[in-house]
C-alpha cells in the first residue's frame, strides 16, 4: 500500500505539471521550453485516465517520502489523455508584433527612481535623490544602481559610500561586503601592551535582524533577497547571488539575459563578475554586461527588431515610438522591400510619406519610369512634372502642348525649320511639296517676299504674278516693268503732262501733231476728224461741251439758242419750245409775243439763255 500510495501522489504530480505546462503554453504559444528531459521513462502507462480532475490540491506535500518503492506497477491506476489538449503551430512566426509596452510602475526601480526607456525601447531608471541627516547638517545624496537598489544607507550600512556597482567603500574601523564587520581600534601607549576593546554584547534580535547589535537586517543587508546572519553575511535565496544578494538574472539583467555564474569547491553556485549572459530570442536580442542594449542590427522596441527587418538594406531605426526603415536608394517600403525592378528604367526611393517613388532617368516618365520618347512623337525627351505627369521638352520648334506632334505657332516644315522670318516677315510660310512657300501680300514679292515696292522704283506695287516672279503694278501715268517711263502720251516728271500720243512735249507743255488740239496746253486730244472739237475714240468722235454731230460738226446755233446741242446732233430745247430739229417752234398755245399767259415761250427762252450764256 505504501508503494501504491506513493505512485498515486507521484502521478498526482505529473499531472498537475502537466496542467500548468498546457495552461502557460496556451497562454504563450510561442514559447518553447528550452530543457528537454535528458532521461525517458523506459515504461509508458499503458492507460491514461479519460478525465482529468476537476479539483487540484490546494496544497502538495512539504517532504517527499525519504524512501522510494524499488518496483513500480506495471500499469497505472489512471489513464492519460490520448491526445493533448493543446497542438503547437508547425511553423514559428518570422517576426513577432511590434507593441511599445507600457512603462512599469515605480516599483520597478525600488521606489527610488523613476522608470523610462531608453532609445533602444530598453527600461532604465532614473535614480532619485534624498536628503541625509546628520545632527543639524544635511546633504544630499543619490540612489545607484541599475535599479536604484543602492545607497550610502542600505547598501553599506551607512558605514561608507556606494558605488553604482554596489561596491562600499567602507570608513574607518568597518570593514566587509556591506561593511558590517566591525574591526576595533587598539589604543596605542608606549608604556603597555595594547588592548583591543571587546565589541557590544550579543542580544536577541527581532526576526530578520542579526549581529551582535542587530545591525544587519534581511531587508538591508541582503536587500531583501537573503537571510542576514551574525558575522554580517548573507544567505541568498534561490536565484540571487552576491555578497548582499544584490544580483539576479531580473535585478541585474532586467530578464533580458542570466547571470554569468559557477560552483564552487563546495557545489555552492556563485556569479562570475557581476556580468550577464545576453539572450537572443523572439523576446529581444541583446548585448552588453547587464544586457540594457541592442545586439547590433537590432532596434528597439525591446531589441526586438532586427534581421531580416529592413531586407538588410539598412539598419531601422525609432522615430516617435514606430519603427523605420531609411531605406537607401535603390530599395523602398516600410521595409524596403520594393526594389528598382518597381521603377523600369529608374530609381526606386521612399517619398515623405514612405511610399514608393521612381526616379525616372532622362527620357522616361510616369509613377513607374514606363512612358518613353515615344510620347512625344520621338521628337522631344519626356519627363516628369512635379505630379508625376508626363511633359515634353520638344527638339526645335516642335510645339510640347501637343506632345511635339505640331509646329509651334509661326513654324513649317517637316521639322518645324521655318518660320515667318522666312517670309522676310511678311506672312507665315506654308509647305509646298514639302518645300516652304510664301504666299505674299501686296508690296512684297519673290521667293521669300524679299522684293519690295523699291523694285518698282516706289512708283507702283510689287506683286508675284503666276510664275512667282515680280511684276509692278504703276501708279497713275507711270508704266514699264519697273514703273520707270510714262505710258504713252505721258510726259513730265511725274508722267503727269499728257500729249495723247498726238504730240510732243515742249517747253512743259504739248506742240500738237498732224491737225490734232488739245482742250488744254498739256494734251493733244481733240482729233481733226472731230473738226478738233472732240476725241476720237474707236472711230467715233466724243464732242466737248457745245458741240456735236458725227463730226462735232454743230454747235448751240443749230438750236437757235433755245437750246443745247447733244453728241448726236440733236438738241435739247428749252421749256416750252419743241424738240425739233433746230427748237424754232413754240408749243401751242404759248405765243412768245402774245398776252399773258401765251408769252411763256419768250419768257422760257430769255432765262434759258441767260442760264447757259447763249
Amino acid at each position: 500500500m505504501r508503494h501504491i500510495a506513493i505512485f498515486i501522489f507521484i502521478s498526482i504530480f505529473f499531472i498537475i505539471s502537466g496542467y500548468y505546462i498546457s495552461k502557460k503554453m496556451t497562454k504563450n504559444s510561442t514559447q518553447i521550453p528550452t530543457q528537454i528531459p535528458t532521461q525517458i521513462p523506459t515504461q509508458i502507462p499503458t492507460q491514461i485516465p479519460t478525465q482529468l480532475p476537476t479539483q487540484l490540491p490546494t496544497q502538495l506535500p512539504t517532504q517527499l517520502p525519504t524512501q522510494l518503492p524499488t518496483q513500480l506497477p506495471t500499469q497505472m491506476p489512471i489513464q492519460l489523455p490520448t491526445q493533448m489538449p493543446i497542438q503547437l503551430p508547425t511553423q514559428m512566426p518570422t517576426q513577432m508584433p511590434i507593441q511599445l509596452p507600457t512603462i512599469p510602475p515605480k516599483s520597478y526601480c525600488n521606489n527610488n527612481g523613476t522608470p523610462y526607456y531608453d532609445q533602444n525601447g530598453l527600461i532604465k531608471c532614473q535614480c532619485e535623490s534624498y536628503i541625509k541627516k546628520i545632527g543639524n547638517d544635511q546633504t544630499t545624496k543619490i540612489w545607484k544602481g541599475n535599479r536604484c537598489q543602492f545607497s550610502d544607507e542600505t547598501t553599506c550600512n551607512d558605514r561608507g559610500s556606494v558605488s553604482d556597482e554596489g561596491i562600499c567603500r567602507c570608513s574607518s574601523s568597518w570593514t566587509g561586503i556591506s561593511c558590517n564587520i566591525y574591526v576595533p581600534v587598539a589604543t596605542p601607549s608606549p608604556s603597555i601592551v595594547p588592548v583591543v576593546t571587546s565589541p557590544p554584547s550579543i542580544v536577541t534580535c527581532p526576526p530578520g535582524t542579526a549581529g551582535r547589535a542587530c545591525q544587519y537586517s534581511n531587508s538591508i543587508t541582503c536587500k531583501g533577497n537573503g537571510i542576514a546572519t551574525n558575522d554580517g553575511f548573507c544567505v541568498c535565496n534561490d536565484g540571487y547571488y552576491g555578497n548582499d544578494c544584490s544580483y539576479s538574472d531580473v535585478l541585474t539583467c532586467g530578464g533580458r539575459g542570466t547571470l554569468k555564474t559557477y560552483l564552487d569547491e563546495n557545489r555552492v553556485r556563485k556569479i562570475v563578475d557581476g556580468t550577464c549572459n545576453c539572450n537572443c530570442d523572439s523576446n529581444g536580442c541583446f548585448k552588453g554586461s547587464t544586457c540594457d542594449m541592442c545586439a547590433d542590427g537590432y532596434i528597439s522596441p525591446l531589441c526586438r527588431i532586427g534581421p531580416p527587418y529592413c531586407n538588410n538594406k539598412v539598419d531601422p531605426i525609432l522615430e516617435n515610438g514606430n519603427v523605420k526603415c531609411n531605406c537607401p536608394s535603390g530599395s523602398a517600403g516600410s521595409n524596403c522591400e520594393i526594389a528598382n525592378s518597381y521603377c523600369n528604367t529608374g530609381t526606386v526611393s521612399n517619398d515623405i510619406n514612405n511610399q514608393p517613388n521612381c526616379s525616372c532617368p532622362s527620357g522616361s516618365a510616369g509613377r513607374t519610369c514606363t512612358i518613353t520618347n515615344s510620347y512625344c512623337n520621338n521628337k522631344g525627351i519626356v519627363s516628369n512634372d512635379a505630379n508625376k505627369n508626363p511633359i515634353c521638352t520638344c527638339n526645335g520648334n516642335w510645339d510640347p502642348n501637343n506632345n511635339c506632334a505640331l509646329c509651334k505657332y509661326g513654324y513649317v516644315g517637316s521639322n518645324c525649320e521655318y518660320d515667318i522670318s522666312y517670309c522676310n516677315g511678311k506672312v507665315i510660310p506654308t509647305i509646298v511639296n514639302d518645300q516652304p512657300n510664301c504666299s505674299c501680300p501686296s508690296g512684297s514679292a519673290g521667293r521669300t517676299c524679299e522684293i519690295t515696292n523699291s523694285y518698282c522704283n516706289n512708283r507702283g506695287t510689287v506683286i508675284n504674278d503666276v510664275t512667282g516672279n515680280p511684276t509692278c503694278l504703276c501708279n497713275g501715268n507711270w508704266s514699264g516693268d519697273k514703273c520707270n517711263v510714262c505710258k504713252p502720251g505721258f510726259s513730265g516728271s511725274n508722267c503727269e503732262i499728257e500729249c495723247d500720243g498726238n504730240g510732243s512735249v515742249a517747253a512743259g507743255s504739248c506742240a500738237c501733231v498732224n491737225g490734232f488740239t488739245g482742250t488744254t496746253s498739256l494734251n493733244c486730244n481733240l482729233s481733226p476728224d472731230c473738226n478738233n472739237k472732240g476725241i476720237l475714240e474707236n472711230g467715233l468722235c466724243k464732242c466737248i461741251s457745245g458741240y456735236g454731230g458725227n463730226s462735232c460738226q454743230f454747235t448751240n446755233e443749230k438750236c437757235n439758242r433755245k437750246g443745247l446741242i447733244k453728241p448726236d446732233g440733236t438738241c435739247e430745247c428749252a421749256q416750252y419750245w419743241t424738240s425739233d430739229s433746230n427748237c424754232s417752234v413754240c408749243k401751242a398755245p404759248y405765243n412768245p409775243n402774245g398776252p399773258p399767259p401765251n408769252y411763256l415761250c419768250g419768257m422760257s427762252e430769255k432765262s434759258f439763255q441767260t442760264k447757259y450764256g447763249l
